[in-house]
């Protein structure tokens, strides 16, 4: 009777089957891990546009002295919006309307985002103190005939000959207007529509040529001061502010600086954050990104935040690029688990019998 044992075995395990009010569960298939993402993105292929080329056109005729003073106090204003700002490539020049002179700054030496240290700020005021005695020195003997237009082309057409072109070509343009005259370069050439187009070519299509006028005109706050009738409403300033999508300010008003740091800061806007397109959506909580094997902290500039991420664009955003010590040889690598819909933080799937 030696298999006696063997069906005993066999019919205990059938008489626990048999009853079929016997429920229990247990775990199906365990958890798929969860999938992780890494990649390194070159620095020298981030492409962003940081870099803006501005020219102020001040009017140096006999009657700008008060202007020139109210762009001189309020230059503070109008550089804090932009040039404090390190990812803001900036580049500036000055020319006057006189169609014999010279330009002022910035063009036979650059003046540049390079004067400014972010941690040194006695750079930034002495930039600014840069930017005042040029327009301290411009003085109000030059031509009564006020030739805006062609003199940007003027200058620029001239440093392209002299091998040392103003206008960089990877950069957004912006003109701003300082005068209390009428635009007289004559018909043709440098009618606004003609002078806009002619302007716009010597950029990258994917670049801006923006417009701005600060002018003392009797139809604009505090500027009846004058006898002879110049309206902004009409004028080939209205139309070329508006052309190129830019705006014009009162020169004659006591918060002048206010609205020349609306100009500073339509500037600043030009400028779009770097950012890094993501392949696979993140777990946001998981996101990891590193400069060189150094993590840099996620959140706002303020608490020393360097990146965000952003959902909308599934694309990490930088604050700042000023870590980066090589961008033709330098990477970037980013981190996170890939967000595959499954939730984590509750038990396996579960079945009955």
């Amino acid at each position: 009777m030696r298999f006696l044992p063997y069906l005993l075995i066999i019919n205990f395990f059938i008489g626990c089957s048999s009853d079929s009010n016997d429920d229990f569960v247990y775990a199906l298939d365990p958890l798929k891990p969860q999938e992780y993402y890494t990649n390194n993105f070159s620095l020298k292929d981030l492409d962003f546009s940081n870099e803006i080329d501005i020219l102020f056109v001040i009017d140096n005729s006999g009657s700008m002295s008060s202007i020139q003073r109210n762009v001189e106090r309020n230059a503070e204003l109008f550089f804090r919006e932009f040039a404090k700002k390190s990812l803001v490539r900036w580049k500036l020049g000055i020319v006057t309307t006189d169609n014999s002179l010279e330009p002022v700054l910035g063009f036979d030496d650059s003046f540049d985002h390079t004067l400014i240290n972010p941690n040194d700020p006695s750079t930034f005021d002495n930039a600014v103190e840069v930017f005042q005695n040029a327009v301290d020195s411009i003085g109000t003997s030059g031509s009564p005939t006020e030739e805006s237009f062609s003199n940007v082309d003027r200058h620029l057409d001239d440093y392209i000959n002299k091998g040392k072109p103003f206008l960089r070509s990877s950069a957004h343009f912006v003109v701003i207007y300082v005068t209390d005259e009428r635009e007289q370069s004559g018909d043709g050439i440098y009618t606004p529509i003609n002078f806009y187009e002619r302007t716009k070519k010597r950029l990258r299509r994917d670049r801006v040529f923006l417009n701005f006028a600060a002018l003392g005109f009797n139809d604009l706050q505090d500027c009846k001061w004058s006898s002879i009738s110049r309206d902004y409403e009409g004028s080939r300033f209205q139309e070329i502010v508006e052309l190129s999508g830019g705006f014009h300010i009162s020169a004659c008003t006591d918060d002048f600086g206010t609205d020349l740091a609306r100009i500073g800061e339509s500037i600043k806007s030009l400028v779009v954050l770097p950012s890094l397109l993501l392949s696979n959506v993140p777990l946001v909580d998981t996101i990891e990104v590193f400069y060189e094997n150094q993590r840099l902290k996620p959140g706002r500039p303020q608490s020393g935040g360097v990146w965000f991420y952003q959902e909308k664009y599934n694309a990490i955003f930088f604050h700042t690029l000023d870590f980066v010590q090589n961008f033709q040889t330098d990477s970037i690598t980013v981190e996170f688990d890939i967000q595959d819909g499954i939730d984590r933080d509750q038990p396996g799937p579960i079945g009955q019998r």
